[in-house]
């Protein structure tokens, strides 16, 4: 994080500037619908570090989202790290100001999860 004021957010990486700002509501339907469609690794969301791995696992998907610019799957690979990860986690939080609603938005991803999975085991076997 290379500055951070309350409506941006600069981060410098592999030499390149990536500006965070709060996000409006496309950009919220839009990493929704990546969180949902990611659907039963939502369950293991215990704590920050599971929510850093799967922001590395889908940093080339979240990165448009969230800094309004796209890249590659090799920029990923060579330049974002877990601890980066982490650090663009929590400074989206309090950019967007959700640091009260992240349990909230996590129970309830969990709980989508688990009626489907009740849903699944509801179904008859089938050879």
């Amino acid at each position: 994080l290379k500055h951070m004021t309350k409506t941006s957010a600069i981060f410098l990486i592999a030499d390149r500037e990536f500006t965070m700002k709060p996000l409006v509501i496309s950009r919220i339907t839009e990493l929704i619908s990546l969180l949902e469609s990611s659907g039963s690794e939502l369950q293991e969301f215990k704590n920050m570090k599971d929510i850093s791995k799967f922001l590395i696992e889908k940093i080339v998907a979240l990165f448009p989202i969230i800094f309004n610019q796209n890249i590659d799957q090799k920029f990923a690979d060579d330049n974002i790290s877990l601890p980066l990860c982490r650090e663009i986690l929590d400074t989206l939080i309090k950019i967007n100001k959700m640091e009260d609603i992240i349990p909230f938005f996590i129970d309830r991803m969990k709980g989508k999860v688990m009626i489907n999975i009740k849903e699944e085991n509801k179904k008859p076997l089938t050879n």
